[in-house]
């Protein structure tokens, strides 16, 4: 997972996912943490969205990071799904790591 500046999510997050999910956070303190936000309707209807992020893209030593903890781990993994939300967080360093090394992938 990857976040912005502080750790302000981290606990949010962390209270969502399953007990047997362990996340590992990235931090770059070069921009804030991505946050959406959904209007709905009393129904729950989706009317709108409003995203609040930094369009750049992943810092080189972040991009780093990310990088050397998936040429150390994502070969353990028996499968790796890399959703893209379109945030800049997936660099070319990152897609070619996850193609060489997982175990199963797609392009």
């Amino acid at each position: 997972m990857y976040q912005g500046k502080s750790a302000e999510c981290k606990d949010f997050i962390l209270g969502k996912l399953k007990e047997h999910v362990k996340p590992n956070f990235f931090y770059n303190g070069q921009v804030s943490t991505v946050v959406k936000r959904r209007y709905v309707d009393s129904l729950m209807n989706k009317l709108f969205e409003v995203y609040y992020f930094n369009n750049n893209p992943i810092p080189e030593d972040c991009d780093t990071q990310v990088c050397l903890w998936l040429e150390q781990h994502v070969s353990s993994y028996d499968l790796v799904v890399v959703p893209d939300f379109g945030n800049g967080f997936i660099s070319q360093n990152m897609v070619e790591i996850l193609c060489d090394k997982a175990k199963v992938s797609s392009n």
